[in-house]
C-alpha cells in the first residue's frame, strides 16, 4: 500500500491539492456573490418601502415620491441580477445558485414591466399635481376673499378712527399709523377701501392665474427625468430577465418582435408599391 502511494509523483499530488484549493475558493466566492446579491435586493425593498410610507395611492405627490424612490435605488437590484449569474459562472457545480439565477430571471420580467408602467404614471402624477396646485390656489383666494369682505365691512361700519382701529385689531390686521388715523374719516375710509381693492386684485392675479412657470417647469422636468430613467432601467431589467422556456432574454424577444413587425410593414409597403 505504502509502495503504491510512493509511486505517485509529488508534482501530481501538488497539482491535485491546488485543484482542490481552487475548487473550494470558487465555491466560497460563488456563495459570497450570491449572498451579496440577496442583500442588495433586500436593501432595495427596505429603502423603497421606507421612502414610500405612508402609502397614498391616489395622491400625485406620493406617486412622484414612490417613482423617485424606485429610480434612485434601481441600480441595486440591477447589480444583483448581474451578480447571481456571475456567481453561477464562478461555481457551476452549485445547483442552488443555478436555481436562484433562474427564479431571479423570471421574476425580473415583472420588474421590467413595472418600470415601464412608471412612464404613464409619471404623466398622470404631473397632470394631477398641476391640477391640485390650481385648486390650492383657488382655496387660498377664497379664504383671503372672506378676510377682504370683513375688512370692507369694518371700514364702512366704523363711526370714527378709534372705532376703525378697534375693528382692525379684532380682525388681526396691523394697526394703521397714527398719522393716517388723524385724517378725516371719509378720506381715511376711501384710502383704506382703495388699498383693500388693490390688494385683492393683486392676490387674484397671483392665485387665480396659471401656476407659476417655475413650479410647472419643475414638475415637468422631474416627471421627464423619472420617465426617461424608468425607460432605461426597464430595458436593463429586460436584458437580465428570461421566460421559463425561452432561450433568450426578454429584451431580445422584444427586439425580435420589433424586427418582425418592421419586416412585415416593409413587405406590405413593397407589395403596395408593386400593385400601383
Amino acid at each position: 500500500m505504502n509502495d503504491s502511494i510512493r509511486l505517485i509523483p509529488q508534482e501530481a499530488l501538488d497539482e491535485e491539492a491546488r485543484r482542490e484549493a481552487r475548487s473550494f475558493e470558487r465555491i466560497g466566492v460563488g456563495n459570497l456573490i450570491g449572498q451579496m446579491a440577496g442583500a442588495l435586493l433586500a436593501l432595495f425593498v427596505v429603502l423603497v418601502v421606507a421612502d414610500s410610507l405612508p402609502v397614498r395611492l391616489m395622491d400625485p405627490t406620493w406617486q412622484l415620491r414612490f417613482s423617485g424612490a424606485l429610480i434612485r435605488n434601481g441600480l441595486m437590484p440591477l447589480l444583483a441580477i448581474v451578480m447571481v449569474p456571475l456567481a453561477v459562472v464562478i461555481d457551476p457545480s452549485n445547483g442552488a445558485l443555478a436555481r436562484y439565477r433562474d427564479r431571479l430571471r423570471r421574476w425580473t420580467i415583472f420588474v421590467a414591466l413595472g418600470y415601464v408602467l412608471l412612464i404613464p404614471l409619471q404623466g398622470y402624477a404631473v397632470w394631477k399635481g398641476v391640477g391640485q396646485l390650481r385648486s390650492a390656489q383657488a382655496g387660498q383666494f377664497n379664504q383671503a376673499t372672506k378676510q377682504f369682505t370683513q375688512l370692507r365691512q369694518a371700514i364702512q361700519s366704523a363711526e370714527s378712527a378709534a372705532d376703525l382701529q378697534r375693528r382692525f385689531q379684532a380682525l388681526g390686521v396691523p394697526i394703521q399709523p397714527q398719522a393716517g388715523l388723524n385724517q378725516p374719516l371719509p378720506v381715511l375710509r376711501k384710502r383704506l377701501l382703495d388699498g383693500v381693492e388693490g390688494a385683492e386684485n393683486r392676490l387674484r392675479n397671483t392665485l387665480l392665474g396659471k401656476p407659476s412657470a417655475d413650479t410647472v417647469q419643475a414638475l415637468i422636468l422631474q416627471g421627464a427625468r423619472v420617465a426617461l430613467s424608468a425607460l432605461i432601467l426597464a430595458f436593463a431589467f429586460a436584458a437580465g430577465s428570461q421566460r421559463r422556456r425561452s432561450r433568450v432574454s426578454l429584451l431580445e424577444e422584444w427586439r425580435q418582435a420589433w424586427s418582425q413587425r418592421a419586416r412585415r410593414r416593409w413587405n406590405r409597403h413593397q407589395a403596395n408599391r408593386l400593385r400601383h
